[in-house]
């Protein structure tokens, strides 16, 4: 059993690491009445709109005898507009601006998407609306010894290439990539009866 001045010990070291790097401003109103405002020195850090993580897209994963591993993104099943299986991708503004792109880093040995049966495809290299392509095949990219310039990519990209329509898969991108087969019967059209 915890005793009082135990407690109160252990509430107030809680309470000081609770509000560790806060500071409070009390300032004086000009009717006399005192107003306070708490702030903390940790910011909050916007992430570019590509970069925004959609909770609806997320899900809880179990991971067998290691309890929840937490919210794990869904697969992004896509289509494009022409033959890009090889193509980096980079993301484009409707103004024609640079979004993001990768670094040769970035790009991992198993870049290339998986083409469904269905003419989906399956990327572990990230697309979504504003994708376009560039004339850089995942292998050479990935082997150039420092990011090419805003300027240069925008100068390799594919006139016309882009992602057409996106849609999410029921399952994490892992999942998606370790059964395609299951992927394109999440595809298929149901039968009615």
């Amino acid at each position: 059993m915890i005793t009082t001045p135990i407690l109160k010990l252990a509430l107030t070291a809680i309470a000081a690491i609770a509000t560790a790097g806060c500071t409070s401003n009390r300032a004086v109103n000009h009717d006399g009445s005192t107003t306070e405002e708490t702030t903390s020195d940790v910011t909050d850090t916007v992430l570019p709109a590509q970069l925004k993580i959609n909770p609806d897209s997320m899900k809880q994963t179990l991971i067998p005898s290691q309890g929840p591993a937490g919210m794990m993104p869904k697969a992004i099943l896509y289509k494009t507009s022409g033959d890009f299986l090889y193509n980096v991708p980079v993301q484009i503004n409707a103004d024609g601006s640079l979004i993001s792109y990768p670094a040769p880093s970035d790009i991992p040995e198993n870049a290339t998407p998986v083409k469904l049966k269905s003419g989906w495809m399956i990327s572990p290299v990230g697309v979504g609306k504003n994708t376009t392509f560039t004339t850089y095949t995942y292998d050479e990219y990935r082997k150039l010894e420092k990011a090419p310039s805003p300027e240069e990519i925008l100068k390799a990209v594919i006139p016309g290439s882009r992602v057409t329509i996106t849609i999410q898969a029921p399952m994490t991108l892992q999942q998606a990539l370790a059964d395609p087969d299951a992927v394109d019967r999440y595809l298929s059209p149901t039968p009615r009866q």
